[in-house]
């Protein structure tokens, strides 16, 4: 037997917001991400760079588990809210970036940490996703 979907493609109603409604919602962003599992520490005092193929280098310091400073780039560094969890050897966090409609989602595998073989995903919420012609977008070197 099989299962009948509902027509609509979201739980939730969709509403067209303005690029201003959206950055208004997303203030709460700021704080970091929330999670029913607890948040892991496993980052925090810790600093990081990740250097994209064809992409900006990402530089990050974890003041603790829910705070970081993060540069995209040369730009200055600027402090947001993030979220950590684990499992075993890998360290998944997110964060958006203060003032803007993007964020990372990162993925980490402790044990490889300065062997240039991380696994690092761009997030765009709450924006409409544009796709990268590059065909190496999106991988560590």
């Amino acid at each position: 037997m099989s299962t009948r979907y509902p027509r609509e493609m979201h739980r939730i109603k969709y509403t067209k917001l303005t690029p201003e409604q959206i950055g208004t919602k997303l203030v709460a962003a700021a704080n970091g991400p929330s999670s029913a599992s607890p948040l892991s520490d496993a980052l925090a005092g810790k600093s990081l760079k990740i250097v994209l193929d064809g992409g900006p280098p990402l530089s990050y310091r974890f003041a603790d588990r829910k705070r970081l400073s993060f540069a995209e780039g040369d730009a200055a560094s600027v402090d947001t809210g993030c979220g950590a969890l684990t499992l075993d050897r890998l360290v998944l966090f997110s964060h958006m970036i203060p003032r803007t409609q993007r964020g990372y989602t990162v993925v980490i595998d402790q044990e490889r940490i300065g062997s240039n073989r991380g696994a690092v995903r761009r997030s765009f919420r709450c924006a409409r996703r544009r796709r990268d012609p590059r065909p190496d977008a999106g991988r560590v070197r």
